[in-house]
């Protein structure tokens, strides 16, 4: 069979962001920890986010598990982290052509 996903951390070449459920149980909070650690190890930048009261797929409106404050904390968690890793979006052209 193919190597579980936690053995691949060292091929990982970019920076890694994480949203997590301690509510979930896969990945678990344990499971979550182990990973970090697989990352630590080999020096894959990463940032790992948990929400308590929340378990698997919390970011999905239309689910049963939707979980609004958790999910808007993650949503400017990741644009900082897209901001941070690959610098800020460009801005949109304006009618004139220009980028003011």
């Amino acid at each position: 069979g193919h190597p579980a996903p936690i053995d691949r951390a060292a091929g990982i070449g970019c920076p890694v962001i994480g949203f997590f459920g301690n509510d979930d149980d896969n990945p678990s909070p344990d499971d979550v920890a182990r990973i970090g650690a697989a990352l630590d190890r080999h020096g894959v930048v990463h940032r790992f986010h948990a929400y308590d009261g929340a378990g698997h797929a919390f970011q999905n409106f239309l689910g049963g598990n939707y979980r609004e404050a958790q999910a808007k904390d993650a949503q400017a968690r990741l644009l900082d982290f897209l901001a941070a890793e690959l610098g800020p979006a460009p801005r949109p052209p304006q009618p004139d052509g220009s980028r003011r």
